[in-house]
């Protein structure tokens, strides 16, 4: 005999609860079960606790109510002057080229994933001459596009 309890979490933001039962356990979810890393969860959970602060003290009643404008007028709002952006960033590809030097593979959900492909020895031509020149093996980077990303790309106007 399986049957679903519904459980209710003192952790699930007011905003969140009011969009729905749905809504809380999907939000409890994610944390859970997508970020298994204790820290790492804990930092997400204290950005979307602020990002939901924030919309409640501008009225949203619920998440449901939330729209890209809001989630821009929060980072505009942000204490982030484009310095701090600009570190970020490169940090954040720096953190990428370094992976990718190691041979790991980087997903970012939705966008797409990064990987390393290696390329064979082979008999290539000199354009110029028409001489036959080896080249060596070597790595080269691969990008695949995410399907969010792929979606959006390919949708009409």
């Amino acid at each position: 005999m399986s049957q679903l309890v519904t459980v209710t979490s003192p952790a699930t933001p007011a905003l969140v609860a009011a969009a729905g039962e749905r809504a809380s356990m999907r939000f409890l979810e994610f944390f859970a079960a997508n970020i298994r890393n204790p820290h790492t969860r804990r930092a997400y959970y204290r950005a979307a606790e602020e990002f939901l602060a924030w919309c409640a003290s501008v009225g949203l009643s619920s998440i449901t109510a939330v729209q890209p404008v809001h989630v821009a007028a929060w980072i505009e709002a942000s204490r982030l002057n484009h310095h701090d952006v600009e570190v970020i960033v490169t940090l954040i590809f720096e953190q990428i080229a370094a992976a990718l030097a190691r041979g790991d593979r980087i997903e970012l959900r939705g966008f797409g994933t990064f990987s390393v492909r290696r390329r064979g020895a082979r008999i290539g031509r000199n354009p110029r001459t028409g001489a036959s020149v080896p080249v060596d093996d070597k790595c080269v980077p691969f990008f695949k596009t995410g399907k969010t990303l792929h979606d959006r790309l390919n949708q009409p106007d």
